[in-house]
């Protein structure tokens, strides 16, 4: 199975940032403002907000953050229905 780098992590996506000292649960939570490619066109760089700023991560330290895969995300942009 060939996997399609460009379409794993996208814009305004949820990810924990891995941090090679701590366990996954101090890991940093953020939001990837904008997405690099290198030479080759594969995604290499993010910009990823955090609650402190931002931060320039390369993409093999992004885990994303599965919520709750059987439903559709909602986007910054879509309101939130009451329930």
């Amino acid at each position: 199975m060939v996997l399609n780098f460009k379409s794993v992590l996208i814009v305004k996506e949820l990810v924990l940032i891995a941090e090679e000292n701590s366990p996954p649960l101090f890991w940093k939570l953020g939001r990837i403002a904008s997405l690099y490619d290198g030479n080759d066109a594969i995604n290499r760089v993010a910009i990823v907000k955090t609650a402190t700023g931002e931060l320039i991560s390369s993409i093999h330290k992004l885990r994303k953050l599965l919520i709750n895969p059987t439903e559709p995300p909602i986007l910054p942009e879509q309101p939130i229905a009451d329930s």
